[in-house]
C-alpha cells in the first residue's frame, strides 16, 4: 500500500474559467473522500489552473480509480468545454511499510505520474427536454364500453439534458384532427391515466401506472386532462422515457375521432433535477386518432383456398368440405354459436356425413367427435368461450370437414353442398344484428346464422 500526501489536480477549461468549477473532491470506488474539496480560482478565460492538495490517504495494493467532481456555476455557458488532468510527476507518496518515496518503479527516481494523465474532454449542457407525441399507435378504432385502451404514447427525450430531469406536470390534450380541442366529445374518453417508468436512473425498469395527486384525473370543457404526478418522474440524461395514455370508452360514446397530444408550451413541467432550472421545453408530433365505433364487427368470406367440387371414398375421414377467411373490425370477436347447413337430399346427405368437424386457425374446436345432422340436414354447434376468437384487425382461416359412413350406410352418387347457414328472417331472432358481411344487417341472404360477441363491447 501507498500512503499518499500530496495529489495535484489540474483545471483545463478550453472555453470558460476554472473559477466556475468548485467542491473539486477525489474519491474512491466505494465514494469516500480521498483529497478536498478545493475550489477553482482563475478568472480569465481559458487558462489552467494547478490545484495542490495536502490531504493524506492511503492506496491499497493493486489498481485504484480515483473519481475526481466537481460542481459547475450557473454562469457557465452551455457549451463551454472542460477537461482535468493529474499532472505528471505530481503526486506525493511513501511505502505503508517501507516508508520508502514512491517511484513509478523500483530503479527510478521519478514520482507518479510518469505523464499527465487527462480526462475526456466534458461538455457543459444545461437541462433539456423534447417532448414527442409518438406516431403510433396507429389510427384505428376503439368501441364502447372498453377498458384499458391505450390513446397515445410520448417520449420524453433527454438525450441533449445535462443533468436529469424531473417532470412534474404533464397536460394531455383531445382533439379531433391533432389540432381542434374535442369540446363537445371529451367526456366520452374516461379514467385517463399515465404508464411508464417513474425513475430511469436507477436499474430497476417498470412500466407502471403514475401516481397523481387525484384518484383519477378528469377532463375540463377545454379537454385538457391535468395530471400532476405524487412523485417527480426522474429522466435519466442522455436517454427517452415512453409513457403511455390509456382510458376508457363509455357505454354511450359518441363515433368521434379521439387524437391526443402534447404540442403547446406549458403541457410538461419540467426541470433540472440537481439544480432546479427550469427547462423551456420543445415539442413535436401529433399521434394518430382512435375514433369510437359502437361495437365490433366480423367479416366472413369464402376463402381462396375453398375445396373444388370432388368425389369422396365411403368411410373417410377428415375431408375438407368448405373454407371461410374470417375478419375481426374494430375489436376481438369472439364466436360462441352457429350452424352448418347442408344441401341436398336430407336423407341422403344425413346418411352419407356421419359426422361434422370444425377447425379455426388449424386446430379441431368444440366436440372432439364431431357434430351430428338433424332431421333437416343442419347441425347446431355451441362452443365455450374462447374456443373462437378473432383477433382485431386479422384474418383467420374457419374450416369445415366432414367424416363419411361406411359404404353400407351410403347412397351412391349423393351429392351435397356444406356450409355456414344463412340467417333467415323467419327464424326466432338471434343475437346476431350487424353479423356477418362487414356492415350487412341480419336480413335473409346477407347474414350468417351466428352467435358473436365483441370482446370489449359485449355487444
Amino acid at each position: 500500500a501507498v500512503n499518499v500526501t500530496s495529489t495535484q489536480v489540474l483545471i483545463d477549461p478550453t472555453t470558460g474559467e476554472a473559477n466556475q468549477f468548485t467542491n473539486i473532491t477525489g474519491y474512491d470506488d466505494s465514494g469516500a473522500v480521498l483529497f478536498g474539496p478545493k475550489d477553482g480560482t482563475t478568472a480569465t478565460a481559458s487558462t489552467d489552473q494547478t490545484l495542490t492538495f495536502t490531504d493524506a490517504y492511503t492506496l491499497p495494493i493493486g489498481t485504484n480509480t480515483i473519481h475526481i467532481k466537481t460542481n459547475v456555476a450557473t454562469a457557465v455557458t452551455a457549451g463551454d468545454t472542460v477537461d482535468f488532468e493529474l499532472p505528471a510527476n505530481t503526486i506525493v507518496g511513501k511505502g505503508a511499510t517501507s516508508g520508502k518515496i514512491t517511484y513509478i518503479t523500483s530503479s527510478s527516481t521519478t514520482r507518479p505520474p510518469s505523464a499527465a494523465v487527462t480526462s475526456n474532454v466534458q461538455t457543459v449542457q444545461g437541462p433539456a427536454l423534447a417532448v414527442i407525441t409518438a406516431g403510433t399507435p396507429v389510427a384505428d378504432y376503439v368501441v364502447r364500453s372498453a377498458q384499458d385502451e391505450i390513446f397515445a404514447y410520448f417520449d420524453l427525450d433527454a438525450t441533449a439534458s445535462g443533468e436529469n430531469v424531473k417532470v412534474t406536470t404533464i397536460l394531455t390534450f383531445d382533439t379531433t384532427d391533432g389540432s381542434t380541442a374535442n369540446s363537445t366529445y371529451y367526456t366520452d374518453i374516461i379514467n385517463l391515466e399515465l404508464w411508464g417508468d417513474p425513475d430511469t436512473t436507477d436499474s430497476v425498469a417498470e412500466n407502471i401506472k403514475l401516481e397523481t395527486t387525484t384518484s383519477t384525473a378528469t377532463q375540463a370543457s377545454t379537454a385538457l386532462t391535468t395530471f400532476t404526478f405524487k412523485t417527480p418522474l426522474k429522466i435519466k440524461k442522455g436517454t427517452t422515457a415512453r409513457l403511455t395514455l390509456k382510458g376508457d370508452v363509455t357505454a354511450t360514446a359518441t363515433a368521434a375521432a379521439h387524437q391526443f397530444l402534447l404540442n403547446a408550451t406549458g403541457y410538461v413541467t419540467s426541470a433540472g433535477w440537481s439544480t432546479g432550472t427550469a427547462i423551456t421545453e420543445t415539442y413535436s408530433g401529433t399521434g394518430q386518432a382512435q375514433t369510437v365505433a359502437t361495437e365490433g364487427k366480423l367479416k366472413i368470406i369464402a376463402s381462396a383456398d375453398i375445396p373444388a367440387k370432388a368425389q369422396f371414398a365411403a368411410g373417410t375421414t377428415g375431408n375438407t368440405v368448405m373454407q371461410y377467411r374470417m375478419y375481426a373490425y374494430y375489436e376481438d370477436v369472439a364466436v360462441t354459436e352457429f350452424k352448418v347447413a347442408t344441401e341436398g337430399t336430407a336423407a341422403d346427405v344425413r346418411a352419407s356425413v356421419a359426422k361434422v368437424k370444425i377447425y379455426f386457425d388449424g386446430k379441431q374446436v368444440g366436440a372432439s367427435a364431431g357434430y351430428s345432422l338433424d332431421a333437416g340436414g343442419d347441425a347446431s354447434i355451441t362452443l365455450d368461450a374462447g374456443e373462437i376468437t378473432v383477433p382485431k384487425n386479422t384474418w383467420k382461416d374457419f374450416v369445415i370437414k366432414v367424416d363419411l359412413g361406411d359404404k353400407a350406410q351410403l347412397t351412391d352418387n349423393t351429392s351435397m353442398e356444406i356450409g355456414l347457414a344463412d340467417f333467415n328472417a323467419t327464424a326466432a331472432s338471434r343475437d346476431d344484428g350487424n353479423w356477418g358481411e362487414d356492415s350487412a344487417d341480419s336480413t335473409a341472404g346477407y347474414a350468417y346464422y351466428m352467435v358473436a360477441t365483441g370482446a370489449k363491447s359485449g355487444a
